[in-house]
């Protein structure tokens, strides 16, 4: 560890996050550290002087856009909790763990990432908990090299971003910063997470309705293995609709299939033209979930 970027002062993190220069900044960390909550302190401080947005890449506990998605929100003068912020763009991943899609939510957290910065003078990026093994490993040092952030936060018990972290330290363009986690985090199980997830998803398609999507006018796109457009290979697979700019606006779920079209649950209001269906490697029954 490079004890010099080392601070367990969290005062001295938020000033070093104020500097002008300073216009990306990721929070790196395990699971149940305190990312969210240090993010959302952030941006409050942030908020006052710069225009500020948050960037979030947790897919599988969203706090702006709805789960398998990256997504991103400006801050108003207002700002005080998650509930304020409506997301201004979302990628469609088709998952709710990173592992699942690495090169899909890599490209969409870069997308993302850049059009926040062309929009704000001050970006914080909120990252999962995923660092163990060679899987964390490559998504978060992936990450930091699609995104390229001018500070790093790495929140850490012991040595456990040590493994990700250990070769930009040496990096003339962004500086790694450890803190410790805050006293008073809640770990939550994964049945909390699943249960929060839901409670998402049903947010998200409160008031939904049926549409009819003819076959032959609206193509497919898989982010899975291609696979035939069957009722038992399709139904309760969440998709994404684009428009005609190739953007992400609004998520369905399958609900039926026959030999000439399609039928799923949607938001009211679709005020677009659609592209194509994208469609994701995740399931979502509302007989099961309750909806």
């Amino acid at each position: 560890m490079n004890m010099k970027n080392y601070t367990d002062s969290y005062s001295m993190a938020f000033k070093i996050c104020k500097k002008k220069k300073v216009k990306k900044i990721m929070l790196i960390g395990g699971t149940d550290v305190g990312k969210s909550h240090l993010i959302k302190d952030l941006a409050r401080y942030l908020n006052k002087n710069y225009s500020t947005a948050i960037v979030d890449l947790d897919v599988g506990q969203s706090h702006i856009g709805p789960p398998t998605t990256v997504s991103w929100a400006p801050l108003k003068k207002s700002f005080s909790s998650w509930n304020d912020l409506k997301p201004k763009q979302f990628f469609f991943t088709g998952v709710v763990s990173p592992a699942k899609n690495l090169l899909r939510f890599i490209s969409g957290a870069g997308l993302i990432t850049e059009t926040a910065a062309s929009s704000c003078e001050k970006v914080l990026i909120d990252t999962t908990g995923l660092i163990g093994g060679n899987i964390g490993r490559i998504l978060k040092q992936s990450l930091i090299d699609t995104i390229k952030p001018d500070i790093i936060i790495a929140i850490q018990n012991e040595n456990e971003l040590e493994h990700i972290l250990r070769p930009y330290t040496k990096i003339k363009s962004m500086k790694v910063y450890y803190l410790k986690p805050a006293p008073g985090v809640r770990l939550k199980s994964l049945e909390t997470r699943a249960k929060y997830r839901t409670i998402l998803f049903k947010k998200y398609f409160h008031n939904n309705f049926l549409m009819e999507l003819p076959l032959h006018r609206y193509p497919m796109v898989f982010l899975g293995r291609y696979e035939d457009l069957t009722e038992i290979v399709l139904k309760n697979r969440i998709v994404s609709l684009r428009d005609k700019r190739n953007r992400d606006r609004v998520l369905g779920i399958i609900e039926s299939v026959n030999e000439k079209t399609i039928t799923i649950r949607v938001k009211k209001h679709l005020p677009f033209y659609i592209s194509y269906v994208t469609i994701g490697q995740e399931r979502l029954s509302f007989e099961d979930q309750n909806f």
